[in-house]
């Protein structure tokens, strides 16, 4: 409810709940998931952190919610294996 409303408690985030502002950094090359696995058959995902310090904080945590619970997450791998950050 702190990130995105109370109104949000009851029912999935969408791409409509992000603002300009966090839609852009979705557009950004922010993240970046590997076409292969690691290793270990783990989905391996890129933080490119160019745009840390450029964004107010509420911000990379509204976007990084949404990438991890409705694109990392989904993923049959990371159910099994796990993600790896680099």
């Amino acid at each position: 409810a702190k990130y995105f409303g109370h109104d949000t408690v009851a029912r999935d985030i969408t791409l409509d709940d992000l603002n300009e502002e966090e839609m852009e950094l979705m557009l950004s090359p922010l993240y970046h998931i590997q076409d292969g696995r690691d290793r270990n058959g783990r989905v391996v995902l890129y933080l490119f952190n160019h745009m840390l310090g450029r964004c107010r904080a509420d911000t990379l945590i509204r976007v990084a919610y949404y990438v991890w619970v409705h694109i990392i997450v989904p993923i049959p791998e990371v159910q099994t294996k796990g993600a790896v950050v680099v």
